[in-house]
């Protein structure tokens, strides 16, 4: 399903993107989750972005020591920044500063 939720972006195929996202919503997982936030977060797709960072409050304890969630640092740091956000209940509009500092100059 990730490659086709590719295929869908890459081609602006909304319809078959939406419904890659709603499929993949039901595939998330301790093991998963880290995995398939990246995607979302590479193909903006923000409704299975919410949902994974919704997983990933709500199953913290399992999911913040697995080795997935440990390569979002190092690989993905502008995910862990919107993780890091979302899990201290902070918007990312009232975050602007920190997320500007990760843009490349």
């Amino acid at each position: 399903l990730q490659s086709i939720l590719t295929v869908s972006h890459k081609y602006q195929v909304c319809r078959l993107r939406s419904w890659c996202e709603k499929m993949l919503c039901d595939q998330i997982s301790v093991e998963k989750v880290c995995s398939i936030l990246c995607q979302a977060h590479l193909f903006d797709a923000g409704q299975l972005e919410e949902a994974c960072l919704h997983f990933i409050k709500d199953n913290s304890s399992k999911v913040l020591v697995t080795a997935g969630f440990g390569e979002l640092g190092k690989n993905w740091p502008q995910v862990m920044l919107k993780v890091s956000l979302f899990l201290s209940g902070i918007p990312e509009a009232h975050a602007t500063a920190a997320i500007q500092a990760q843009q490349p100059s």
